[in-house]
């Protein structure tokens, strides 16, 4: 194979395997620093964002309002200590898991609710009955109207 020339007739340079090899080892040292000091900037960043939040959490917890202190001292503990909920003694429940476990929380409310709305609808029926009964307008609903 004969060898290039340049314009000026000198001979070019053969392009090697390990010419091409440095090239790459030099662009992916480039890359890695650039990498670091985006990284570097993020963490320094997220640092300062988390201070803010902690001081901004800490001033809640003292204020007035019994409501936010109260909530602000549940964050703090919960992240501070985990959601005891959640949790049930393990640290690591996935998403679905979380989700299914207050799916159950929440049958178990509704089914320890019912009974008491059941009695609740049985008094509006006797009642409206009664008044019926009375000879009070049948209105169709099962409210008074001073509530529908």
């Amino acid at each position: 194979m004969a060898k290039r020339k340049l314009k000026s007739g000198a001979d070019a340079h053969e392009f090697t395997k390990e010419d091409a090899a440095k090239g790459g080892r030099a662009r992916a040292e480039s890359f890695e620093e650039r990498r670091q000091a985006a990284e570097h900037a993020a963490g320094e960043q997220l640092v300062s964002g988390l201070e803010k939040a902690l001081k901004r959490l800490e001033a809640m917890l003292d204020s007035e309002n019994q409501q936010v202190a109260f909530r602000a001292v549940s964050v703090y503990l919960d992240r501070a200590l985990g959601k005891a909920a959640l949790q049930g003694g393990r640290q690591d429940v996935t998403r679905s898991e979380a989700v299914e476990i207050v799916r159950q929380e929440r049958a178990t409310k509704m089914d320890a609710e019912i009974p008491a709305a059941r009695a609740m609808l049985a008094r509006l029926i006797e009642r409206r009955a009664r008044e019926v009964a009375a000879g009070a307008e049948d209105t169709g609903s099962l409210l008074p109207k001073d509530l529908s």
